[in-house]
């Protein structure tokens, strides 16, 4: 165990604080990797609901996905969600996020 946590263990006090924590997961990567891992599956779980393949859902993919698939939504729910998540309000919900 002392040998897997060496590296970490910066002061070598024999616990890692967050400071020495942070540090090893940026050098190493790990958190890129995780960042990488939630975009690609908020990648695939967008283009289940962009079903013309145009980069945005619009009102009507989602509705329809809203208030026919799953637990149904009912009408007037799946409008004002829709409204929430329009955030430019030109009716399509854009896959804008950045995690890089």
């Amino acid at each position: 165990m002392e040998e897997l946590l060496a590296p970490i263990d910066t002061d070598h006090n024999g616990s890692i604080d967050y400071d020495e924590f942070k540090k090893y997961i940026i050098e190493k990567g790990i958190l890129k990797t995780l960042a990488d891992e939630v975009c690609y599956e908020m990648q695939d779980a967008f283009n289940v609901f962009d079903r013309d393949k145009d980069g945005y859902i619009d009102k009507e993919e989602l509705k329809r996905v809203l208030t026919q698939v799953g637990d149904r939504m009912p009408e007037e729910l799946a409008d004002e969600f829709i409204k929430e998540a329009d955030i430019n309000g030109d009716g399509k919900i854009d896959y804008a996020v950045d995690f890089h």
